[in-house]
């Protein structure tokens, strides 16, 4: 055994060469003698605990980036045993678990961390992070939508009071369908959920419910037993999206036996063409004589096959008929094979111009017959006002097609393997140069306030002849408006894909310019003489990859020059929808208290001309959050007897001679905090709390 005096020479000799170790920041060693330094000074941890901190979040970094996960994991869990109450380790240890995409075991560490630290701006947006990564934010707005949850609880109704019995319900959720199922079902109800948060909330809800927590294509009848009526809601904005048709065949070959009743019984696909200048602008670059392209087709690289919005919502005129491309009915599993593995399964067909215009794309929506006599009818058409919950699907043209009225255009629809696949056979359209790029370079060069901003900027005069020059936005114009007038300047600009590339550099020599260099990060570079950075993100908030940098004093020749904040109080069913969850709504199933446990009060992506809310007062803030952190009350004078869902909030980009603000810009758009508590408003002015700290950013209020 060592005495108190040789444990305590060991202790410093370790302490000494952990942290020899961090100054050359060799985190791999540093971390274990920072180990044996705690345990053999169990009294002195404390004033180790900020060291030890830092080490391990540096460690954690190195690990990650050698993908060693499990010593993530089994260090941090070493590490919370000795300091259980470090607020700062447990949301270092939650960044890890989200970025490996384990977002339900973050929670439970950033819920901790909360309540350690209520203020922390960084927990606060890590623990919005995980609850939308568990529990999506649609789950809340499809909850909502009274029509459609009283359609489900009819067909059930009368399905399983004409004696059908033993229900299967797939993708149960929190266990609405299958709720509305036990009124009636006295042989049993499973229900399946491949969400464990969403899994845990239908059984505790649903006690009399076998709650499986599985993908529905990983059991078998031997898992559990045959089922004689199967309800499911599965359907995205093109009805197949979720893999529907995959899911449904699979339970009837596995699941169900042969005279099944499946609710919803089946659904009709509706294909119309559309114009729209609004929406093009956000998939297609428009002719602009100042980018000095003539004959390019550029549009923007879609990850899936189509989108989905809003049309209700949105300046959209239809120039086709509107087609039932197909009847599916999820009781005839042949036809279900048919379409899942035939590309000729639905006959193609023509749809019929009743006006003259551009076809930019094709919207598809769907009505859902829940019982065989087709009574009880869901439809997302957007004429129509009928559930809320769902949008419609988009599938855009590359190459719009002008028509004349009663011309025909002839479409094959497909759907193998669960991708929805649109192809206009005639006419043939086509293009000489085309290229594909992100959608943020699109929106970009198409919102013609910005492109101004970038022509007519006042800069300020340098004694240099060979000007540096760094670009750090979605695509470089500032660089190439100055390279244009200025055959002296070196370009540094930021690229993150190889296809962006390609179009930048041929944007570049169209207008002379030969050469640039490339950054794919983000990256102020202070030896350049100019910096135009983009502080915000396309969803309305602030960039952190920029904000990191902006504390370095070398920034002079920076642009924008300041930033600020312009907020909005709102009046928003809406935004109540989005984030919480009625019981009213459920008729009777009581799973609201459970599913708010996930919600978040901050919403991005928000376009203020699209977005139903009542304005009841505003303010804009003086202070530059550009270079500043702000943490103030603001008196903001509204509109009383009305209720006060929340804060819709904007940027204003200071140029000197020129501004630009994202209120209703086609390349930015708006986000909101919503108030956890509506505050109906009985006094002439609400007091509103703002804080802001590097790129994080809360408002909400107070009654003192």
């Amino acid at each position: 055994m060592y005495s108190d005096n040789e444990k305590r020479k060991v202790g410093l000799t370790c302490l000494l060469k952990a942290r020899n170790y961090a100054r050359i920041k060799d985190w791999a060693r540093a971390f274990p003698h920072y180990l044996m330094c705690l345990e053999l000074f169990p009294n002195d941890r404390r004033n180790l605990e900020d060291e030890f901190t830092d080490v391990l979040y540096q460690l954690g970094i190195w690990l990650e980036s050698n993908n060693k996960l499990t010593d993530i994991c089994k260090w941090y869990i070493t590490g919370l045993q000795y300091f259980p109450t470090n607020a700062n380790l447990l949301n270092h240890f939650a960044e890890h678990l989200l970025r490996i995409e384990e977002p339900q075991t973050a929670l439970t560490y950033l819920e901790t961390a909360h309540r350690l630290d209520p203020t922390s701006l960084v927990i606060d947006r890590n623990l919005t992070a995980a609850k939308l990564n568990t529990v999506p934010r649609w789950h809340y707005r499809m909850l909502n939508d009274c029509k459609r949850n009283e359609a489900f609880k009819v067909a059930i109704s009368k399905a399983l009071s004409s004696g059908c019995g033993k229900v299967l319900d797939i993708g149960t959720g929190c266990g609405l369908l299958s709720f509305y199922a036990s009124q009636f079902s006295t042989t049993g109800i499973t229900a399946i959920e491949s969400s464990n948060a969403l899994a845990n909330i239908a059984k505790s809800s649903l006690p009399q419910v076998n709650v499986v927590t599985k993908h529905s294509t990983s059991l078998h009848s031997t898992d559990i037993g045959l089922h004689n009526v199967l309800i499911t809601e599965i359907f995205d904005a093109a009805l197949f999206g979720e893999h529907a048709l995959e899911t449904i065949i699979h339970a009837w070959d596995n699941l169900l036996d042969a005279s099944s009743t499946v609710i919803p019984h089946s659904a009709d696909l509706f294909v119309t063409g559309f114009s729209s200048s609004d929406l093009l602008k956000r998939h297609r670059l428009c002719s602009d004589p100042r980018l000095g392209l003539s004959n390019v087709c550029v549009t923007q690289r879609l990850k899936e096959p189509y989108e989905a919005d809003n049309l209700k919502r949105r300046p959209v005129s239809y120039i086709t008929n509107t087609y039932k491309a197909c009847t599916v009915s999820f009781n005839d599993v042949t036809q279900l094979k048919d379409i899942y593995s035939n590309v000729d399964a639905i006959a193609n067909f023509s749809l019929h111009c009743v006006n003259s215009g551009s076809i930019d794309g094709f919207a598809i929506w769907f009505n859902l017959y829940l019982d065989e006599e087709k009574t009880n009818v869901i439809t997302t058409d957007p004429r129509e006002n009928n559930v809320n919950c769902w949008e419609q699907a988009m599938i855009y043209l590359d190459h719009p097609i002008a028509v004349d009225q009663n011309d025909e255009i002839t479409v094959k629809l497909s759907c193998i393997k669960n991708e929805l696949k649109l192809t206009v056979l005639q006419p043939v359209s086509t293009c000489s140069h085309c290229f594909k790029v992100s959608g943020e370079i699109i929106t970009y060069l198409n919102d013609t306030s910005l492109i101004n901003i970038c022509e007519n900027v006042h800069l300020p005069q340098l004694s240099k002849t060979d000007i540096k020059v760094l670009d750090l936005n979605p695509f470089p114009l500032f660089a190439l408006f100055l390279a244009r007038r200025n055959s002296n300047v070196t370009l540094k600009c930021l690229v993150k894909d190889v296809q962006d590339f390609e179009f930048i550099n041929f944007v570049f020599k169209c207008n002379g310019v030969d050469t640039f260099e490339m950054c794919q990060e983000v990256e102020i570079d202070s030896s350049s003489d100019l910096i135009f950075i983009n502080p915000l993100l396309t969803n309305g908030t602030l960039d952190e990859s920029v904000f990191l940098q902006l504390t370095r004093p070398d920034c002079v020749n920076l642009f924008p020059k300041r930033l600020y904040l312009h907020i909005e109080v709102v009046e928003s069913e809406y935004l109540h929808n989005c984030c919480r969850v009625d019981d009213r709504n459920l008729f009777g199933h009581k799973a609201a208290d459970l599913m708010n446990e996930y919600s978040v009060y901050e919403h991005w992506e928000i376009e203020p001309k699209y977005f139903s809310y009542k304005s009841i007062g505003s303010i804009n803030l003086s202070a530059d959050l550009l270079h500043n952190d702000i943490s103030t009350k603001v008196p903001v004078t509204v509109v009383t007897g009305r209720t006060a869902n929340g804060v819709l909030y904007w940027f204003t980009m200071d140029y000197i001679t020129h501004s630009f603000t994202t209120y209703n810009s086609l390349h930015y758009n708006n986000a909101c905090f919503i108030f956890s508590q509506p505050k109906y408003l009985t006094d002439q002015v609400l007091q509103l709390t703002v804080r802001k700290e590097n790129s994080l950013l809360h408002v909400g209020y107070t009654d003192t």
